[in-house]
């Protein structure tokens, strides 16, 4: 593709995967909003510290999924190879979250290995 503009489908996935960002980015906040004032309470006994510990690295590997989302979605629309190659496995690994994961998976997929993506990307 001789145009530096991105297709329509690597255009629909990049923001597939800024819109899953946000959403996951909202969802850390809301389970942060709804558990935290209960994890600093007086009563915080060794298993609810476990708990913690286990919510603590839950969440720091949902902020790492949230900066790859946008980074990626980021680089779809500048068309830089890394990213459609990084589009490709985090679509994958979306796959396994049914039923919405496995929608839009399947959709940044699809457009992915579309020949004008292929073109785009080369």
């Amino acid at each position: 593709m001789l145009s530096s503009e991105a297709p329509q489908g690597v255009k629909i996935s990049a923001y597939i995967f800024f819109a899953l960002g946000v959403l996951t980015l909202l969802g850390v906040c809301a389970l942060i909003a709804l558990l935290g004032g209960g994890l600093f309470s007086e009563e915080f006994s060794d298993a609810v510290g476990q708990s913690a510990v286990s919510l603590g690295v839950g969440l720091c590997f949902t902020l790492l999924f949230t900066v790859l989302y946008g980074a990626t979605g980021y680089g779809l629309l500048k068309l830089q190879s890394w990213a459609r190659i990084a589009a490709i496995v985090l679509a994958i690994l979306s796959l396994c979250s049914f039923p919405i994961g496995t929608i839009l998976g399947g959709i940044v997929l699809y457009f992915m290995f579309q020949q004008e993506a292929t073109q785009a990307f080369s």
